[in-house]
């Protein structure tokens, strides 16, 4: 295990990074953004080019959200069933 000190950071070394992060923080959000629209577009663009391959996506998420949830498959078969979908 290492157990290198690290030296106490003086305070005008701590304001100094708190200005980096904070120059940093609005450019992060932006980049998130910008790849989270170029995910959907992807997503929308593959879905056209390959709709063989949607049934098989859907089969995909419905078992990831079954293993991630904490419902038996009865229970969600039966809400998928269900008219109302107000059993939840």
């Amino acid at each position: 295990m290492d157990n290198k000190v690290t030296p106490e950071l003086s305070q005008k070394e701590k304001d100094s990074l708190d200005k980096q992060l904070a120059r940093l923080e609005p450019k992060i959000v932006d980049a998130k953004h910008k790849y989270e629209d170029l995910v959907s577009q992807y997503h929308e663009l593959y879905e056209k080019r390959h709709p063989e391959k949607r049934d098989e996506r859907i089969k995909e998420e419905l078992f990831n959200a079954y293993q991630n949830s904490n419902r038996s498959l009865d229970q969600i078969l039966s809400f998928m069933a269900s008219e109302e979908g107000n059993e939840w």
